[in-house]
């Protein structure tokens, strides 16, 4: 089976700094995932540390390219890290345009990704990835567990979905979509496009438990399903 793993920068970072247990978790998994059978994509998000550069940057006076070229940047960092603590099952270098991830993923070997190009989530990234690639399963694993009718956050009375389909993610996210660098929402519009007509299964997890990624493929009733295409 083909997987692509996204794993949000707040899952990896917190405000006081980098979760090393659940950096050490996934790749305990992915390699669990490696031993039996399956091909791994990990992509991988910017966390506090690319929040952190690209508001120096844009107090400095940089454009809002510059600033996502900085948090391009720092996903990058982040998985380069990810792919050093795996280099014995990873592809040594963090690619840098979707070709060069698809001919890295050519060779077998677990691939990890950062951001590619300015205007663009690595949510984006992952779900281009896995619709070229492509892949059997997209696993979005963020700080939340599932997809709620609005900011879990921010309201309490929201309520979390078993399953939505992509195009009514359309309608709900689109509206809420922020374009600045550093702010992306779980979902931008490349990803909901993407979403909307791709063939693979996706869920949304609860990222801070690495373990939720053998849960998922399980079949274990957790996070939320996007039932993709039309």
């Amino acid at each position: 089976m083909r997987i692509v793993l996204k794993l949000g920068g707040h899952v990896l970072w917190s405000e006081q700094g980098i979760r090393a247990d659940v950096v050490e978790g996934y790749c305990t998994v992915v390699r669990e995932l490696v031993n039996e059978g399956h091909r791994v994509a990990l992509v991988v998000g910017g966390g506090s540390i690319a929040r952190m550069f690209v508001k120096y940057g844009r107090e400095l006076g940089l454009s809002e390219g510059q600033c996502d070229v900085l948090g391009i940047e720092c996903a990058r960092l982040n998985a380069l890290l990810v792919a050093q603590l795996m280099s014995d099952i990873s592809y040594p270098e963090v690619p840098r345009s979707l070709d060069e991830t698809l001919k890295a993923l050519a060779t077998s070997r677990v691939v990890v990704i950062g951001g590619l190009q300015p205007g663009q989530s690595t949510t984006a990234v992952a779900c281009v990835i896995a619709d070229t690639w492509p892949c059997d399963v997209l696993i979005i694993a963020t700080d939340v567990d599932g997809i709620y009718t609005d900011d879990p956050k921010k309201n309490p009375r929201a309520n979390k979905l078993r399953s939505v389909r992509a195009s009514e993610l359309l309608k709900m996210f689109l509206h809420q979509v922020k374009y600045c660098a550093g702010t992306y929402t779980l979902f931008d519009y490349v990803s909901l496009s993407i979403l909307a007509r791709a063939r693979f299964r996706a869920y949304v997890i609860n990222g801070l438990d690495p373990r939720n990624v053998v849960r998922v493929l399980r079949g274990e009733d957790i996070g939320t399903e996007i039932l993709c295409g039309e």
